[in-house]
């Protein structure tokens, strides 16, 4: 996260795509995401379908995005689209995050202040799989870091998760 927000503080374009060193984007992934921020303005994310490549291989199956999908659990990967500027209005990538989930944060800090998500159709991003065989083992953590994970996301919005999913007690 750290090393992120420097290079995206130190940046001087307009959009950011995070992309790791080893996956890969499609020839026509920027081209068409900034025309859906250049015509949107309410649209902050602009991510696409995936295919995994490597180790493994064949189509990451995303489920469509939803306000209430995203609040349970990341439905859009590291490598989505978005402006400079809505970056600016955040903390951007959230060091407390320290076993990974830092995109998933960082969506919600775009989204509860209110940038809406567009998924291109089609292919656009390919996610290296090393030596495991899927992306899950690749994403491998215990029990106990995914709680500590989820406890940070929450506590990290949690005005946000309580004007959309009400209060715990109160649910309960």
């Amino acid at each position: 996260s750290i090393a992120r927000n420097i290079a995206i503080k130190r940046s001087t374009g307009e959009y950011i795509l995070p992309l790791d060193a080893d996956d890969r984007i499609g020839p026509n992934y920027l081209e068409e995401a900034v025309k859906i921020l250049d015509n949107h303005n309410k649209i902050g994310i602009v991510y696409c379908d995936a295919e995994l490549f490597g180790d493994g291989n064949g189509r990451w199956e995303l489920p469509e995005y939803s306000l209430e999908k995203i609040l349970m659990g990341n439905l859009i990967f590291c490598c989505a689209l978005f402006r400079k500027n809505d970056y600016l209005e955040t903390i951007g990538f959230n060091p407390n995050m320290i076993y990974g989930w830092e995109d998933w944060d960082f969506w919600l800090s775009l989204i509860e202040r209110g940038k809406e998500v567009y998924k291109l159709p089609g292919i656009h991003f390919y996610y290296r799989i090393k030596n495991s065989g899927s992306r899950e083992a690749n994403l491998q953590m215990s029990l106990n870091e995914q709680k500590l994970l989820l406890k940070t996301i929450y506590l990290n919005h949690l005005d946000f998760y309580l004007e959309k999913m009400g209060h715990p007690i109160e649910l309960y």
